[in-house]
């Protein structure tokens, strides 16, 4: 199914995990895809992070992107 491999579903997972720790707030990696992953997590979870760090990652991810 194409919205499991959505990066609202993917923040979504990541947020799952955040509470199964038991971790108010943490520090948020994202490389390449990740960082997509990352970007989408801290606008919709913003104060559960911490600090975000991208690396190698798009700056712009839009419809057409998301589509293909």
């Amino acid at each position: 199914m194409a919205a499991d491999y959505s990066l609202a579903s993917y923040a979504s997972d990541l947020e799952a995990l955040r509470e199964h720790l038991g971790v108010e707030q943490f520090d948020l990696l994202g490389f390449s895809h990740g960082g997509m992953v990352a970007m989408t997590y801290a606008a919709t979870y913003g104060p559960r992070v911490g600090r975000l760090v991208l690396v190698s990652t798009l700056a712009v991810w839009g419809d057409e992107a998301e589509a293909a």
